[in-house]
This record gives structure tokens, sequence and C-alpha cells, in this order.
């Protein structure tokens, strides 16, 4: 018996360490890392990357220049975290285009139910304002509250995220804001059939070699089906 609290005991400061000793579950913006033009939209997953604690609510306030780009309240879903444990929800999201402040807050109802899981709490859909603002855009929490069954806080690392704003993603030959199978048939109906030209022309250049042809319809298959390289770069 006596082991058996020696055990417990040690068992609760390892807990406490770690959280002490700075290694926090991480709230993050996923992907870290995105690219948009002016005529695509990209999602920002709100996501529970590691999780210690027994989460029963949450409200989060997340910061971008809304000059670049923009969402709105009826382009942001709840995730499937919370209602994973079968009980209703409560989720609701709302933006100040004065501050360009993002707020969500999310929470499961019903007594003592919680989760200790990691996944998705929420996705925001963005778009690139217009006209374009080529440039890098930084979102960044700047509020995270969290709140167990007991009304207690929770305490999170957070992991910000960055979109990159191109006028032309290159290899998006059809302009419609993603690079796929349709760019390269695109492509080959202006080579082979006549069919309308990228606009600009060298955005169809998906390996760079100043030149757009086949080359490029097969490369950007070769990146969708067969992991071949990704276009030489970014932005056109």
């Amino acid at each position: 018996m006596k082991n058996k609290i020696i055990v417990i005991i040690m068992l609760i400061i390892v807990s406490n360490c770690t959280v002490l000793f700075g290694q926090m579950p991480e709230m993050a913006l996923m992907p870290q890392l995105s690219y948009t033009s002016g005529a695509g939209t990209f999602d920002i997953k709100l996501q529970l990357l590691s999780n210690i604690y027994d989460l029963k609510a949450y409200s989060v306030a997340i910061q971008f220049d809304s000059t670049m780009i923009e969402t709105h309240p009826d382009s942001i879903w709840e995730g499937p975290l919370l209602g994973s444990t079968g009980a209703p929800t409560f989720f609701w999201a709302g933006f100040s285009p004065d501050s360009g402040t993002l707020y969500i807050d999310g929470a499961i109802l019903g007594d003592g139910i919680t989760t200790g899981s990691i996944g998705e709490l929420a996705t925001i859909r963005f778009n690139a304002e217009n006209p374009v603002i080529p440039g890098e855009c930084p979102l960044n929490f700047i509020s995270v509250r969290a709140r167990d069954a007991t009304n207690s806080p929770l305490y999170y690392d957070t992991v910000n995220a960055t979109v990159i704003i191109c006028e032309y993603l290159l290899a998006d030959a059809n302009g419609d804001g993603t690079i796929n199978v349709s760019d390269a048939v695109y492509i080959i109906n202006f080579i082979f059939v006549g069919g309308p030209a990228p606009d600009p022309l060298l955005v169809g250049d998906a390996n760079c070699d100043d030149t757009v042809n086949i080359s490029d319809a097969v490369y950007i298959i070769n990146y969708i089906f067969v992991g071949g390289d990704p276009p030489c770069r970014v932005c056109y």
C-alpha cells in the first residue's frame, strides 16, 4: 500500500513538473505556412496539437491584417473535437474588422463532460482582399482562455501561422487560386486545341524555363500524382 501511495505521489509530481518547466500542451493555427492568390481561398485549422488537460470550454482571439485577408463568421465552422464526446456543444465566432480580430468560443455542454484528446476545434476560411496586397500576413493568437469541468483555468502554448499572398500562384494556369490537374488540362488545351492562354502567360511556366509548353503540363501532373517537385517557386 505504501509503495502504491509513493507511485501516485511521483506521478502527480511529474505531471505538475511538465507544466512548470514549459512543456505545455499546444493550441495551434495550422498549417503554419499557407499560400494564396487573389483568386483563391485557404483554410486555417484551430487545433489542439497536444493536451494534458480535460478541456471543457475555450475562448480565443486571433489577430491578422484585415487589409490583406478577410473572413466572416459564416466562413468559420466548428471542428469535430468537442463533439466527439457525444455531448451537445456550443460554438460561436465573431469578427471585428476595425481591429482585424477574430473571436472563437466553444464548449461542451452537460455537467462534468470534458475531452482530453487532441484534434480540430474549428476551421476558418479566408480569402485575399481585392485588390490583392502581396506579401506576408501573420495570424497571431492574442488571447487564449480555457477551462475544465470545475471552471479552473487551463494553460496552452500557442503556435501562430503565416499566409503568403501572391498576385498570382505559379502554375495556376486557369487562375482559380489552386494548383491541380485542371491547370495541366488548361495548358494542354492552350497548346494543342487553341484554348485561351494563361493570363499572364508565364504563370503557366511551372518548371521555370521561360516558356509555356507541354513540359509544364507534365510537370504539374508529376507534382500532383507522382510526388514530383512542386512548381519552382510559389508566386509568379
